[in-house]
């Protein structure tokens, strides 16, 4: 019951953009570079689907910055955690 994830407010049960704001506004409130995000058995697919392949990511991290930037990521499947980086140019 008391993860790391979830005692950060790191977890997600539901994709959810407001959500996803709310976990990376925690990051870049303590100006971190890598952030972790954990979701549910139910919602990791759709999650990396949206994030990754169709690139959401990007909306997401447009609300924090108006500069150049790239985003790196590494995903772990048997955790369902993504991992971003972004990197500003």
């Amino acid at each position: 019951t008391y993860t790391y994830f979830k005692y950060e407010n790191l977890y997600s049960d539901t994709y959810n953009k407001s959500n996803l704001l709310t976990m990376i506004r925690q990051y870049k409130n303590s100006n971190t570079a890598w952030m972790e995000l954990k979701f549910s058995d139910s919602c990791y697919e759709e999650a990396k689907r949206r994030l990754i392949d169709q690139d959401e990511m990007f909306d997401i991290f447009d609300y924090f910055t108006n500069r150049d930037y790239t985003i790196h990521y590494i995903y772990y499947d048997n955790l369902k955690v993504i991992i971003f980086n972004q990197e500003i140019k």
